[in-house]
């Protein structure tokens, strides 16, 4: 059975896109709070969040696509 993903088995859990755009906004927020700080880890930080998000991003895309799909055949 799936824990977080909506299933036959669990028709209250999220979709895929659900979840990663919750993830996504949580990584945003994080990063806000970084934005003021100076030191050179934190920039790393920064910049790997921002390629993460963009990972999140395309992840989002390729749900959304799915759930259209699976919309389609219903």
């Amino acid at each position: 059975m799936t824990v977080l993903l909506r299933s036959a088995a669990n028709p209250g859990g999220s979709t895929t896109e659900q979840i990663l755009k919750t993830v996504r906004a949580d990584v945003i927020e994080r990063m806000q709070a970084y934005a003021a700080d100076p030191r050179p880890e934190i920039a790393r930080i920064l910049a790997n969040n921002i390629r993460i998000l963009g990972a999140l991003t395309e992840a989002i895309e390729l749900a959304e696509a799915n759930t259209r799909i699976l919309s389609s055949n219903d």
